[in-house]
């Protein structure tokens, strides 16, 4: 399951203090802490208490970030009134019927050459077919509100132009161009190849979750008789990675996890998808910074409360990937097949991946598509080291067992 995780902290109050009274906007407005770290940074400065050195690079990241998103993170989120009607209106819509698509999604071979007729009809343009109709699931955004309902929440956000454009058009691979010799060549080697042995080793696991993704739309069946007749499509074989999964209540258990080797180099071109990435037209990934902020954020908190338990929370966003559409031309780039994986009675397909893919290098960028979601995705991952710093602090590991998520609640509509 491919999930986009989030994290909050808070402060759990034992005895009276100075903000016994004050609401969270009042702490806010009195602190000036939209950002825990430049809040903290700029006190920094003036503090003889703390080291030059940290000092300086506490002032230096309080600069830049200031430089880069001063005036957008100013106005954002909007203001109270103003963001509890956006949510309400967010919450009154309800989504239209949606419409039969003209593409089949089970897992058959009737079903393949249904699809593969289809392309052929419409001269393999994908991104024809997926935009034909507003009310089919193929259409980018299906999984969210419309985008002017969004708008008012989260239209100060730095992140939110690039989360809109991907709503609205599909997440997009910027890839350096291919000889279409090469790549039919790359094509020929990848379907000799199959898959990984880690995939056939837990075959029927496998095949049960690229079937229930066919089942869902997120997958198109095509025969593989006809793949090298499809412009521009890039196979590349899947894994089933081992993992150890953490459950609602903190233990850990084995658990498996479908991943797509876009990182496979073919002998032909001596390349690999995610090699032919242009990274200077992706978003910067900032995860790296979270941890530090958090520290901060805790340090801040204790200030304020010192004999105050500190809670840790983190909570995921159920198939993140899967909820945001790839555009056509990404989406023929993104194909797999079931070779080596198939049951007695299952055949052989293709199968053309529509939404993002867990392997792919611009995808892990992509997935700022959920602002809110952005700064805290490895913290379950962190909370040991930040218990290293700081006393009194509890992990809760699912915020879910006791109120709903607002982030999802108001994101997606269906």
């Amino acid at each position: 399951m491919d999930q986009g995780s989030s994290c909050s902290l808070m402060s759990a109050t034992l005895g009276p203090s100075q903000d016994e009274t004050s609401t969270v906007q009042d702490l806010l407005t009195t602190h000036g802490l939209v950002d825990p770290l430049a809040g903290f940074a700029k006190r920094a400065r003036l503090d003889p208490a703390i080291s030059p050195g940290v000092r300086n690079r506490l002032a230096q990241a309080h600069d830049d970030i200031k430089q880069q998103e001063a005036q957008r993170m100013s106005c954002w989120p909007p203001s109270q009134e103003i963001l509890l009607q956006s949510v309400r209106n967010a919450l009154a819509w309800k989504p239209a019927a949606r419409a039969v698509p003209v593409l089949q999604f089970e897992y058959s071979e009737a079903a393949a050459q249904h699809n593969f007729d289809v392309l052929k009809q419409h001269d393999f343009d994908l991104e024809k077919i997926m935009k034909s109709d507003p009310h089919s699931p193929l259409r980018p955004g299906s999984e969210f509100r419309p985008v002017p309902i969004l708008d008012p929440i989260f239209a100060s956000h730095p992140m939110w132009p690039k989360a809109r454009s991907t709503m609205l058009h599909g997440a997009h691979y910027f890839l350096t161009p291919l000889d279409d010799d090469l790549r039919k060549k790359d094509l020929e080697e990848a379907i000799l190849f199959g898959n990984h042995k880690s995939a056939i080793k837990h075959g029927p696991a496998t095949m049960a979750a690229l079937q229930k993704e066919v089942t869902k739309g997120w997958q198109l069946p095509i025969p593989m008789k006809n793949l090298l007749e499809i412009p521009h499509l890039v196979m590349t074989p899947v894994g089933m990675a081992e993992q150890m999964k953490l459950q609602a209540s903190g233990e850990r258990k084995p658990d498996l996890r479908l991943t797509h080797n876009m990182s496979m180099v073919f002998k032909s071109s001596g390349t690999s998808l995610n090699a032919r990435v242009d990274a200077s037209k992706l978003s910067k990934c900032v995860y790296g910074f979270a941890l530090s902020r958090f520290i901060n954020a805790i340090v801040e908190l204790r200030r304020r409360h010192p004999q105050s338990p500190i809670f840790l929370s983190k909570f995921d966003i159920k198939s993140a990937y899967r909820r945001v559409h790839l555009q056509g031309q990404a989406a023929l780039q993104s194909c797999v097949s079931t070779l080596g994986l198939q049951q007695a009675a299952d055949p052989v397909l293709a199968l053309i991946g529509l939404r993002m893919t867990f392997g792919g290098r611009p995808i892990r960028m992509k997935r700022t598509i959920l602002p809110i979601q952005i700064c805290c995705q490895q913290i379950a991952f962190w909370r040991k080291q930040i218990t290293k710093f700081c006393y009194n602090i509890a992990y809760i590991p699912d915020m879910m067992q006791s109120h709903q998520r607002i982030d999802e609640i108001v994101l997606f509509g269906r």
